[in-house]
């Protein structure tokens, strides 16, 4: 998974409010599944943390998900 500056740190999981809504996706010219995401992330007061779209891209190897990048737009 690509990991960048802006991520949520994954230890904070429990203190956050996390909500992702797919906006499309289509197979880019590696033969992944590219899905665009809009994420928006906010603590448990409902104070805003993030708000921005993202890729989730899919590499599928024999029917199963092998690897997952998260990638900012």
């Amino acid at each position: 998974m690509i990991v960048d500056s802006h991520r949520v740190n994954v230890n904070r999981l429990g203190n956050i409010d996390p909500h992702v809504e797919p906006q499309g996706f289509q197979s880019n010219e590696n033969g992944q599944i590219v899905v665009y995401v809009h994420q928006v992330v906010r603590d448990l007061d409902g104070n805003l943390m993030v708000d921005r779209m993202v890729q989730h891209i899919y590499i599928i190897e024999d029917g199963s998900i092998r690897q997952l990048d998260i990638q900012e737009l």
